[in-house]
């Protein structure tokens, strides 16, 4: 498969860029209210004001510079989601939109930005000096009337110009993010979001314009409290809608290019179930995630299971392969590949470093359905595994599964339970409407929890005793994972330490019953083993390798 170079360029730096904006203006406006806002309290007189600004002139030069740094962020933002939207402007006439609107936004962050920028300019250099020679003059005079003038023309500039320009660019940010994002509630909540901001904004610029003007002769402007209404409710909004337009924007870049297996990863919450609003798990959230940890240390994550069930057919090769996403190739026995279900009970599932703290964290029952695959470079380790289906019973474990991991895209079924009675075991998975595979299978232990440790006939084939076969299913310790919209292979690192002389062996009882995985393991016996007890870890993900990308 073939990936535009551009594109995914392109939204590589796109995301961080708009991430980065979001968080300067968070620092921008707490620098306004620590540092500038008492040079700028229109309750207060000009002598009042002239007297802070002079007294800590390099508090106030230091509160200006994030909202500089702001304004170059807003600037690059326009100018990437413009490059961006341009690789994309022939795809749909909403994408040819979109990228009309982020070129108008260019153009309306460049309006903003010239005003602004000049007004504070001078409020970094000649004001605080204009300030001082106010107050050193007794704070009347030529001197005092000086500084008014200047405040005046400076709040026009930045309050009015700028502010109309950034409401604006903001405007057309919405329009751009809504065109390009995929149909949903959420993108119809971030336009209203983004509308009642930009209103906001507007209105302060409004009641700014009409306030200079109708200063006091002291000093004293009118309409102070709806101005700090106006841009507490603006900046308040603007921060999330932010983050939230990076979510879009993910989202829309990940429909354009689709994962192979996105039929089986595609997810939905049961029908009637809130979490689908608490907890969305778009692929959007993900690499906002990415870009917001992606240079962390990956927290260890740890649990204690139990009950781990091993069901596993030898496959004609060729079914697997059509639910492989290129260029991923299942590790072949002959003409043969094997597929396993593995169902357990955690114990505490969480954080390593909590200690024992980690018995306040969920103990949920999963299910991993998976392939063995070939190793899909030159210097990859054989010991990887695709997922393709996974859930788990736990709905904030699902979503975090997706928001924090590539390799293990789980799934929230309505119910699921994995009972252990003696020696037998009893997995069931309904879905419900949701994206989870349902499942019913029962294994038993033999008597005495030795049993037969013959090979199956098909088995014996390919290795040399029971053992041996044991120990090629459970040395798989790599999760790997497919990403076409970066272009990239990414692998999730877990740590399953069996002990193979204590895994006991195992018959499955009945017919198993799965929809998906009846076409796949038709005709094929099931080989099945259990694990008593494990501990378990996942110590982190990192990209492999890149796909093969047009213009490289």
């Amino acid at each position: 498969m073939n990936f535009p170079f551009r594109s995914i360029s392109r939204y590589r730096l796109l995301l961080p860029v708009v991430l980065l904006s979001a968080v300067l203006h968070a620092v921008a406006v707490a620098a306004m209210l620590l540092a500038i806002q008492p040079g700028f309290d229109f309750l207060a007189t000009f002598p009042q004001r002239a007297a802070y600004v002079a007294e800590h002139g390099w508090l106030w030069r230091l509160g200006w510079i994030p909202w500089q740094l702001t304004a170059a962020s807003d600037l690059a933002v326009s100018i990437l989601l413009a490059m961006y939207l341009a690789v994309h402007r022939r795809d749909s006439p909403a994408l040819r939109l979109a990228f009309l609107a982020a070129m108008a936004s260019v153009v309306a962050t460049v309006a903003a930005i010239v005003p602004e920028q000049w007004a504070e300019c001078y409020l970094l250099t000649g004001y605080v000096p204009l300030a001082q020679s106010a107050v050193a003059n007794g704070a009347s005079g030529e001197s005092l009337d000086a500084f008014a003038a200047a405040e005046k023309w400076a709040l026009l500039m930045t309050g009015v110009c700028g502010n109309t320009g950034y409401t604006c660019m903001a405007l057309l940010w919405t329009a751009a993010t809504v065109l390009a994002a995929p149909s949903s509630w959420r993108r119809a909540a971030f336009a209203l979001v983004g509308l009642i901001s930009c209103a906001a904004f507007a209105g302060a610029s409004v009641l700014l314009w009409q306030s200079v003007p109708a200063a006091t002769a002291a000093g004293v402007y009118p309409y102070a409290d709806q101005l700090l209404a106006c841009n507490a409710l603006g900046f308040g909004l603007l921060i999330p809608w932010m983050v939230w337009m990076a979510v879009l924007l993910g989202d829309g870049h990940h429909q354009r290019w689709p994962r192979d297996d996105d039929a089986l990863h595609r997810f939905r919450w049961p029908a009637g179930s809130l979490w689908s609003c608490l907890l969305p798990a778009g692929p959007g959230l993900r690499d906002v995630a990415r870009c917001t940890f992606g240079g962390l240390p990956a927290p260890v994550l740890a649990s204690d299971i139990t009950d781990v069930v091993y069901v596993s057919w030898l496959v004609p090769a060729d079914r697997v392969k059509a639910l492989l996403p290129p260029p991923l190739r299942p590790h072949c026995l002959g003409d043969l590949t094997f597929v396993t279900v593995l169902s357990y009970q955690h114990h505490y599932f969480g954080p390593e470093l909590a200690g024992r703290l980690r018995r306040l964290f969920p103990s949920p029952v999963q299910s991993n359905w998976r392939f063995y695959l070939e190793p899909e470079t030159d210097t990859a380790e054989r010991d990887g595994i695709y997922f393709f289906a996974t859930c788990i019973g736990h709905p904030l474990l699902a979503s975090a599964s997706r928001w924090m991991s590539d390799g293990l895209p789980s799934h929230y079924p309505q119910r699921i339970t994995h009972q252990a009675d003696g020696g037998r075991y009893e997995t069931r998975i309904d879905p419900g409407n949701g994206s989870a595979s349902a499942l019913h299978v029962e294994v038993e232990t033999f008597p005495g929890g030795t049993g037969s440790r013959t090979l199956p006939p098909n088995l014996a084939e390919h290795f040399d005793s029971w053992s041996a076969a044991v120990q090629y299913l459970i040395e798989q310790n790599r999760a790997v994972g497919v990403i076409p919209a970066h272009g990239r292979i990414y692998e999730s690192r877990i740590e399953i330490p069996i002990d193979g002389a204590l895994v006991l062996p195992a018959q499955v009882i009945g017919p198993i019953t799965s929809p998906l995985l009846e076409p796949l393991v038709a005709g094929c016996d099931p080989f099945a083993f259990v694990v008593p007890s494990v501990p378990f870890r996942a110590t982190g993900e990192k990209w492999t390798c890149k796909l093969r990308v047009l213009g490289e």
